[in-house]
């Protein structure tokens, strides 16, 4: 019978590699910013190489990319956790919570992928679009009128609060309170 070997101390098993490299960039990115972060930072957080990490990522942004669609996965798997009926205020607190969380690191990728049409593809097909479908189903869920262009209305607000972030706003409770009183005036 053969013996498997446990892994080294300190480094995570090859299942959770990936986990782990997606968690140390993020923690990373909140720490240092996004342009300060590189591989080797990567790779000494997560208890990996840099070999690891490029087999798996070969450009930066790719990596950045993954890790940005892990988080917005979970986040938006939380969200749906939600009660049903849940009042306006909740559901724009969890909102703004989550963006005032990873905003500037979604801001900072949109930067840098600004010029790649694969990875603002892919950006929008996975975080854009299932955000605009969780926040559509949210304020059908609490009465907002069904005749209402949602989609649009959804697109719009989550352009706005980036578009907000990127210009060095923040997403605070004055904005908050705002945006409740509007998606109330749509019921």
């Amino acid at each position: 019978m053969i013996k498997k070997e446990a892994p080294a101390r300190g480094r995570p098993r090859k299942a959770g590699v990936e986990d782990a490299v997606l968690e140390a960039i993020v923690m990373l990115v909140r720490q240092h910013g996004l342009e300060a972060v590189t591989i080797q930072m990567v790779a000494d957080a997560a208890g990996v190489g840099r070999q690891t990490i490029y087999r798996r990522w070969p450009r930066r942004e790719e990596m950045l990319l993954d890790a940005l669609v892990k988080r917005t996965a979970e986040k938006l798997q939380r969200a749906l956790d939600m009660p049903e009926g849940q009042e306006i205020e909740a559901i724009c607190a969890r909102i703004f919570d989550n963006l005032n969380a990873d905003g500037r690191f979604t801001c900072d990728l949109l930067v840098l992928i600004h010029d790649d049409a694969a990875a603002q593809l892919r950006f929008r097909e996975q975080i854009v679009a299932p955000w605009i479908a969780l926040v559509v189903q949210r304020l059908l869920n609490i009465g907002v009128r069904a005749d209402l262009d949602l989609r649009l209305f959804a697109f719009m607000l989550q352009s706005a609060l980036v578009y907000q972030m990127q210009l060095g706003g923040v997403l605070d409770d004055a904005l908050q309170q705002r945006c409740c009183r509007f998606i109330r005036s749509m019921l």
